[in-house]
């Protein structure tokens, strides 16, 4: 999916370092189940490990007399393993619970100067050269083509349990989709053979987060997604119900970033 946006504050459409695709990297993903099965089953292989821990042969055999009368002796391995999934797993639902994965006051302070900035998306969706897809999918060459108006609200947004782990947790800001000139109802459209085709979109959310790295250039990642509750086709190139996420990178920073760090068909937008 390639991604076109004119947005008011800096915004590179670049990959984040964990990215791979150029510009905005755009995932397709299902609506999330009501019952969090994913976040049931960690917690499950979580408590197990927690309760592996309390065996002699693991955390209570350091304290415990040496004899193997008392005790087999301590196994190393898997102490060590039930350390490293049990903490592993309470990490992660901590952080789904929205207790860990707080905004920082640094990253706090950028995206309350990015919010309010509104943007027009362009989704150009279709086969792409050199990735991995459906021998059958898009084929045929057509091109879905979605406009989006977009609003970075700066309205916190709780995305309940389990929250979305790209977006850093289950708390982020809420994105706005902004109905076109005339027009009451959020939709995108495009034109196919029966004429004018309306597509329902709804907003998301989106969220700044800090970098692995030390930021060079006062760079951030940013993403957000969006929601498509009935999905879209034109032909043989399909969106499927869900939400789509994006990624990309914003400069906290005034000044130009290097030509060398811009890939092919990348741009800084201000």
């Amino acid at each position: 999916v390639n991604v076109n946006a004119n947005v008011p504050t800096r915004l590179a459409l670049q990959p984040n370092d964990d990215d791979t695709s150029n510009g905005f990297k755009a995932s397709l993903q299902s609506a999330a189940s009501s019952l969090p099965i994913s976040s049931i089953i960690l917690a499950i292989i979580s408590l197990r490990s927690i309760s592996q821990l309390l065996l002699p042969t693991e955390i209570p055999g350091c304290f415990l007399p040496s004899s193997e009368e008392v005790t087999p002796g301590i196994d190393i391995i898997s102490t060590a393993f039930d350390v490293f999934f049990g903490g592993y797993g309470i990490q992660r639902l901590l952080l789904q619970a929205g207790i860990l994965g707080k905004a920082n006051q640094q990253t706090q302070e950028v995206t309350s100067r990015f919010a309010g900035s509104s943007c027009r998306l362009l989704l150009d969706i279709g086969r792409e050269e050199g990735t991995w897809m459906p021998k059958d999918w898009g084929v045929s060459g057509r091109r879905l083509v979605l406009p989006v108006n977009l609003v970075f609200a700066n309205t916190p947004l709780d995305l309940g349990f389990p929250g979305e782990e790209a977006l850093g947790g289950r708390y982020c800001q809420t994105l706005e989709v902004r109905p076109g000139d005339g027009e009451t109802d959020t939709f995108v459209s495009f034109v196919g053979p029966q004429g004018e085709v309306k597509i329902p979109v709804e907003g998301g959310g989106w969220s700044i987060i800090q970098m692995g790295r030390t930021p060079e250039y006062g760079e951030y990642k940013i993403r957000f997604f969006l929601e498509f509750p009935n999905g879209a086709a034109r032909n043989d190139v399909s969106l499927p119900s869900g939400r789509v996420f994006f990624s990309g990178v914003v400069f906290d920073r005034k000044g130009d970033v290097p030509a060398p760090r811009l890939g092919r068909g990348e741009n800084i937008l201000e």
